[in-house]
């Protein structure tokens, strides 16, 4: 499954550069990709596996509220240069 997965995704990807927008719904359709090619990983990977390394998505409706979160507790607007850190951040 995942030599199909990366094989998709190359063909996407050039479709993609080829201006052939309609690869990404047929791909997300494939794939049942409901928000974010992130969830493709989630459902590559096995569950047990995933309980077994700890290895989790986060999904982007937590992601947006945590940044927002983050946002609005710092006057980011007189200092353009503040950068958020995730050291957690992950492949997914």
């Amino acid at each position: 499954m995942l030599k199909e997965f990366v094989s998709d995704i190359n063909f996407l990807y050039k479709d993609i550069v080829n201006g052939n927008k309609q690869s990404l719904s047929k791909f997300k359709e494939k794939w049942n990709v409901k928000k974010s090619i992130g969830e493709i990983y989630q459902n590559l990977c096995k569950k047990e596996s995933k309980k077994n390394t700890g290895r989790f998505y986060t999904p982007v409706e937590i992601v947006d509220f945590m940044v927002s979160d983050a946002i609005s507790k710092i006057n980011y607007k007189q200092n353009i240069y503040i950068k958020i850190l995730d050291p957690c951040c992950g492949g997914g």
